[in-house]
């Protein structure tokens, strides 16, 4: 079987972001590897991004032979950031591991503010597990994604419960 080449992806629309959020979905952010440049206006992620891509679908858990999936490193850019808001995420805990769910802007960011203009606003919110948020107000929606390194092997594939 042929090697996964590395993902490297340009975002300028809500579009193009949806695709790099599930891209990114179920990624590992050490919190300490978060870097907002403010003179540049980047901010700047190292993520262990799960390997969606490369996952067959999938049984129920228990049935079968134990699969192997893969994590890679992945950075994130951000361009033309004027300010970045954090809540529910302590920073003093520089050593926590958080789970990226989504990276959403326009109405899906708006309805996550509780109605607040996003899309005429320009605001990019990272979504974690547990209810932090990392809002970032940009000029427009100017991301990368790359892949870099080599994939590791983890029998763990992110799964979530969906309530009715």
């Amino acid at each position: 079987m042929a090697e996964p080449s590395l993902l490297h992806l340009r975002a300028e629309d809500a579009e193009d972001l949806a695709v790099v959020s599930s891209c990114l979905q179920d990624s590992l952010v050490p919190l300490a590897d978060m870097r907002y440049e403010r003179a540049a206006r980047r901010f700047i992620v190292a993520v262990n991004r799960f390997r969606w891509e490369g996952c067959a679908p999938c049984t129920e858990a228990g049935s079968g032979p134990k699969a192997v999936f893969e994590r890679i490193a992945c950075g994130i850019v951000f361009e033309g950031v004027r300010k970045v808001s954090v809540q529910g995420i302590d920073q003093q805990k520089r050593d926590q591991l958080l789970e990226l769910l989504a990276v959403l802007t326009g109405d899906a960011a708006a309805a996550r503010l509780g109605g607040a203009a996003a899309s005429d606003a320009g605001i990019i919110l990272l979504v974690f597990a547990g209810g932090g948020t990392i809002r970032l107000d940009v000029d427009d929606i100017r991301c990368r994604i790359q892949d870099f390194g080599e994939a590791w092997p983890t029998q763990w594939r992110p799964w979530h419960r969906i309530e009715s």
